[in-house]
């Protein structure tokens, strides 16, 4: 065998290449210094709370409609409408306030909106009341879920390079994700808490107090949009990743 051969993982003297193991750190999927945008950090804690309190609501709306008031899927779908369409309006609602006084006002006034709607609802709750005495919770929730729901996402983008606009926005949904999982996980237990029944009026105590906690939950959220900055304060430059300039011969300087 020629002595210039080498063997597996061995390179020869005069190979310049870099080794493969160190490319990947020059491009991460997810660079690190996008931890300094303070607006995106507090954006992934808001939208964690926001998933873990609103999102529990439907959850525990549906098991109040067919489990103690005996709605079928249909009708069940149906009692969902009303949410629908106010959450779009709320939406648009977010859309001219993001215009006229920023992000951090704009999901503070979402979650406070909502966190009234979650203690509304679960006042509605009852044994024998019928689905206009949940309307005013639900309409609250929705406008608030709306409202909040555009501004978190346009916080988490606030000051990020445009090259990294998706990666801030998916950091955000992963977050969002998580605190689907655990909010409801703490609510169910909640809700669970020193009941028996399965269905049925048994139903309600817990039902009522997982809605009080989520909406003292929601607060949390509130407390860290507060840490967002005001209008008119100087943002900080976008956080960028630096691209490595290369020689020549292909190596990065």
């Amino acid at each position: 065998m020629s002595g210039t051969c080498c063997r597996p993982g061995q390179r020869r003297s005069n190979d310049r290449a870099v080794p493969d193991r160190r490319v990947p750190h020059r491009h991460p999927l997810m660079p690190l210094r996008l931890f300094r945008n303070r607006s995106l950090v507090a954006a992934m804690g808001i939208t964690f709370v926001f998933m873990g309190t609103f999102g529990a609501q439907y959850c525990f709306f549906t098991v109040y409609l067919q489990n103690v008031r005996g709605y079928g899927a249909l009708a069940t779908g149906l009692a969902f409408l009303p949410a629908a369409l106010v959450g779009m309006v709320g939406t648009k609602l977010s859309e001219k306030l993001l215009g006229k006084v920023g992000p951090r006002a704009t999901i503070v006034t979402g979650l406070l909106v909502g966190a009234t709607g979650m203690a509304v609802l679960a006042l509605g709750m009852s044994p024998n009341g019928g689905y206009p005495a949940l309307l005013p919770g639900v309409i609250l929730l929705s406008l608030g879920q709306g409202i909040a729901w555009t501004a978190m996402f346009a916080a988490a983008t606030s000051g990020v390079d445009a090259r990294h606009q998706g990666i801030a926005s998916a950091m955000a949904s992963t977050t969002q994700q998580i605190g689907s999982a655990v909010g409801l996980a703490i609510l169910v237990a909640v809700a669970n808490s020193g009941v028996e029944a399965t269905t049925g009026p048994g139903l309600v105590p817990g039902l009522r107090t997982a809605g009080f906690t989520a909406g003292a939950l929601t607060l949390l959220g509130v407390a860290v949009a507060l840490t967002l900055r005001r209008p008119g304060t100087t943002p900080p430059p976008p956080t960028t990743t630096q691209t490595p300039q290369k020689t020549d011969t292909g190596i990065p300087a």
